[in-house]
């Protein structure tokens, strides 16, 4: 495996936040895009149904909390797997560690501060009741993102625009799901 720990890099304050502001606005536009989503197709609202509020509260949760996350680790992951690896070594190396690192971290925090989007106060027990969907959570995350971060990589090696739309729609789908089980 791979060393996940980057040397640190000295860096401008606004050249460090760039990537996790950008990150943030992305992610909590996706995140955003995906409770309205869950609202009109999974929960069969009305237009005049649907709870915007409720919608950009998930999306706060993208900007604030996993924007910023995803963005660290990219940084992370690019600087740890050598330049020179070969090509399938680094899908394997940034898949695995992706999935065992990352996806229970990410999502356990978005369980978390999901009850934020229910008006409930952040807390212990807003985090313990995110615990009761994490298996789930994970268990669907495990059948949706190794594939798709694997065959994306694969596909679309470098990165490209093709790459971030294969991604970004199937976000919107996830986090459709995630928001309708959040919200049950």
């Amino acid at each position: 495996m791979c060393n996940i720990m980057p040397k640190p890099k000295s860096c401008s304050i606004k050249s460090c936040l760039r990537p996790l502001i950008t990150s943030g606005i992305h992610t909590g536009i996706i995140m955003t895009l995906g409770d309205f989503f869950a609202q009109t197709y999974w929960e069969k609202k009305d237009w005049d149904q649907i709870d915007l509020k409720r919608s950009l509260k998930f999306g706060t949760i993208g900007f604030v909390y996993g924007g910023p996350v995803i963005a660290f680790w990219n940084s992370m992951v690019r600087s740890a797997i050598p330049r020179r690896a070969p090509f399938f070594e680094k899908v394997i190396n940034r898949v695995v560690t992706t999935q065992v690192y990352l996806a229970p971290a990410l999502n356990y925090g978005i369980l978390g501060l999901s009850g934020a989007v229910k008006n409930e106060t952040i807390s212990k027990e807003s985090f313990e009741k995110g615990l009761n969907y994490f298996v789930e959570v994970m268990e669907k995350n495990y059948m949706v993102w190794p594939i798709t971060h694997a065959l994306t990589a694969i596909i679309f090696p470098s990165t490209n625009y093709v790459k971030f739309v294969v991604l970004s729609a199937i976000s919107i789908f996830w986090t459709s799901y995630l928001s309708t089980t959040l919200m049950q």
